[in-house]
């Protein structure tokens, strides 16, 4: 195959790709990620950082709810 065939063939898949199509041998299945950042420090930083958000989101939620409930129940 020739470097023009070769670069001719590549142009093609990244198309495809920039198209949202799979490849042959390529799966669109979110499972075929799981576990691909285990260990990763940046992904538990941001895991963390993520949970501390979603609780301190909780806590107004709450609040705000138990607000609302209050005014009437008056």
């Amino acid at each position: 195959m020739t470097i023009e065939e070769r670069l001719t063939a590549l142009e093609e898949k990244l198309d495809a790709l920039a198209r949202g199509e799979s490849l042959p041998g390529m799966q669109k299945d979110w499972s075929r990620t799981i576990g691909q950042f285990d260990g990763d420090p940046l992904m538990e930083w941001i895991d963390e950082q993520a949970m501390k958000y979603r609780e301190k989101d909780r806590e107004h939620s709450k609040r705000d709810f138990d607000q609302l409930n209050v005014q009437f129940t008056r």
